[in-house]
């Protein structure tokens, strides 16, 4: 397993940090709004980080590589990170240039990322056999989901589509990592 603890965890977070910074100077260089359009035109990006991710667990993709004698870990925290940011900033270039011959930029930054979370998804696919687990994800995701809006409504704090998405994507984290650990054999690797 990759060796996570408290001390390189507090350094992946740091960095994380310092990178989420280092997008947005680029995106605002780049003068691409960042915005609801900008967020949905992200989803498909960050579930295909996710699938990607999945595929190490299923044992389709290495957990490790070694190469010369080094081991690394390519598709697990935080390298997995870097490698879909690479990923995403070479499909914004490609949609910033097709945007210039006249296609829509977050129409062609949707289709790539809509097109390698299918193909992630497809070494998957003859995998799954329990769709009561996806059920119950997706039951926990909505009802939290369900649960913020009405705190929303109640307190009637208002907060942009991007709030939403960030929470929501985080509810679907959680029910995931809380399903596969109380249902399905998987562990928590961090700490």
């Amino acid at each position: 397993t990759a060796p996570y603890n408290f001390v390189n965890t507090v350094v992946f977070a740091v960095v994380a940090i310092a990178a989420a910074w280092g997008v947005l100077r680029i995106l605002q260089l780049l003068r691409v709004k960042v915005d609801w359009e900008l967020g949905k035109s992200l989803v498909p990006f960050i579930l295909f980080g996710g699938v990607v991710r999945a595929l190490v667990d299923a044992q389709v993709l290495p957990r490790a590589v070694n190469v010369a004698g080094v081991t690394a870990y390519p598709f697990v925290t935080p390298v997995i990170y870097i490698l879909v940011f690479l990923f995403f900033i070479t499909s914004l270039t490609a949609a910033l240039l097709l945007s210039r011959r006249g296609v829509a930029f977050h129409f062609s930054l949707r289709v790539i990322g809509v097109a390698a979370l299918l193909l992630s998804l497809l070494p998957l696919s003859p995998l799954f056999k329990n769709f009561t687990l996806l059920a119950l994800i997706a039951v926990i995701s909505i009802a939290g989901l369900a649960l913020l809006e009405a705190c929303r409504r109640v307190t009637r704090t208002n907060y942009s589509g991007l709030a939403f998405l960030a929470a929501g994507g985080q509810l679907v984290d959680g029910a995931a990592t809380f399903t596969g650990i109380s249902f399905a054999g998987y562990f928590e690797q961090h700490v």
